[in-house]
């Protein structure tokens, strides 16, 4: 625990990415860690996916950006410790695409 993290963005461009969101989601993962127990203590116990679109969904009505992190945390916790059965990394490049407005 509080190790530094080091991300190597190679060729990516500044404009891509957040390094203030990725903070934002190690601190507010430090405090879920401090409040809650790890990880792997939560899984069963917490509704990762539903989680997810109750953020979303205030997001959506406050645009409040915090809960954004929240989404972003769950996910990455779901991808640690999977509630799917069938859950794993298959990189088909398959894609539901995106929604144009």
């Amino acid at each position: 625990m509080g190790e530094d993290v080091t991300l190597r963005l190679g060729n990516l461009p500044p404009s891509e990415f957040s390094r203030e969101f990725m903070q934002a989601m190690i601190n507010r993962l430090a405090v879920g860690y401090h409040r809650y127990g790890s990880v792997r203590d939560t899984a069963g116990k917490i509704d990762r996916v539903k989680s997810m679109d109750q953020r979303l969904g205030k997001y959506l009505e406050t645009g409040n950006t915090e809960f954004l992190i929240d989404v972003a945390n769950f996910a990455m916790i779901e991808f640690l410790t999977p509630s799917v059965p069938h859950a794993g990394w298959d990189a088909t490049g398959e894609s539901p695409g995106v929604e144009r407005l």
